[in-house]
């Protein structure tokens, strides 16, 4: 491209990164991500670049890596997009670090404002699927003291779940707060 006379821009830089991670050349991604960060341009690294690095690094189980990633995007002033806390969550959980989900979820509620009503719905989600459905509407009810409402299937699907385990009581409350929660936006 340089012979030609063109500089690549962030998405092929990011392309080239991804591509890299995905077949394992983790030395040359790293050397990668060096020259991009020597470039000295505003747009590179961007937030997806962060993202990728994120991805792969909760993909192999490394989430302190991952973790220092994420805080060096934070530094620089970046916003992570939706899909870098979808894989901080999932690492944690698949590597059955269920706590440190939770409070990745409670953490990132204050630190990145935009993601928290997804966070907490996918953290849910999660904790339903894996059959502890109590932790769940408890994940929800937080939520919703926070004064958001939770991503609606995720609401019902644990509600539902909450009564067939003989969880009324917390399905009720859970109903009262989401029904209160929609006067709030109305």
């Amino acid at each position: 491209m340089r012979r030609s006379g063109s500089d690549p821009d962030a998405n092929t830089w990011n392309y080239l990164l991804g591509c890299l991670l995905k077949n394992g050349r983790l030395a040359e991604a790293c050397r990668l991500v060096e020259a991009m960060e020597r470039l000295k341009r505003s747009e590179i690294p961007n937030s997806l670049t962060y993202e990728i690095l994120t991805y792969h690094a909760c993909k192999a189980g490394k989430m302190d890596s991952a973790m220092q990633t994420l805080d060096q995007m934070f530094s620089e002033n970046l916003t992570p997009r939706i899909t870098i806390h979808s894989a901080f969550i999932k690492g944690y959980f698949y590597a059955g670090r269920i706590e440190d989900a939770c409070k990745y979820v409670s953490a990132m509620s204050t630190r990145d404002r935009h993601s928290v009503n997804r966070n907490y719905s996918l953290l849910a989600k999660l904790l339903r699927k894996s059959g502890r459905t109590t932790d769940a509407g408890r994940v929800l009810y937080e939520l919703m003291e926070k004064g958001l409402r939770p991503d609606h299937s995720a609401y019902v699907k644990v509600t539902k779940d909450l009564h067939k385990i003989g969880r009324g009581d917390l399905a009720s409350e859970l109903k009262m707060r989401f029904q209160s929660s929609r006067a709030y936006i109305r």
